[in-house]
């Protein structure tokens, strides 16, 4: 990865993540840690990844990667939908960052969209915490990132 240096972006946005392919070596904890390093301490890392959280395949997996190298409590999960209408595969945005972010006023913000309009979810951080104490995800490393294996229920 080409950057400047540390400190030196206010986001990241990856989206190299599909349902049918996912490289390993964007969803490890390293791979996390670097990218916390390029961010400025109020920078953002936005995540585009198609899976179904639902079933606690992969995304569970990849945040709490996330939190071992930003936090917890550092990782929001954005849905198409309300949280539970979309099961299946879909698109979700993880958001990150190394410091706890005023995620209340954007959910205010959202909330202020008619139903009717609405298109994005922030799943509660309570919510969020018990669905990924139940899905008993794996912290991705350079030495271990099943994520094809994380994956395959998708396709059954």
């Amino acid at each position: 990865m080409n950057c400047k240096g540390e400190g030196a972006y206010d986001f990241v946005f990856e989206d190299a993540f599909n349902d049918l392919s996912i490289p390993f070596h964007l969803t490890t904890k390293e791979f996390a840690l670097h990218l916390k390093r390029l961010l400025k301490e109020d920078g953002l890392l936005l995540t585009n990844v198609i899976d179904r959280f639902e079933k606690g395949s992969f995304l569970a997996s990849y945040i709490l990667t996330l939190e071992q190298a930003f936090g917890k409590g550092n990782v929001y999960l954005i849905t198409l939908g309300a949280y539970h209408s979309n099961g299946g595969v879909t698109n979700r945005v993880v958001v990150t960052s190394p410091q706890k972010l005023d995620i209340k006023s954007l959910t205010r913000s959202l909330k202020r969209i008619g139903e009717n309009e609405r298109v994005s979810y922030i799943i509660p951080q309570e919510r969020l915490q018990k669905d990924l104490q139940e899905f008993s995800p794996v912290i991705l490393t350079d030495d271990y990132a099943p994520v094809d294996n994380l994956t395959a229920p998708n396709f059954r």
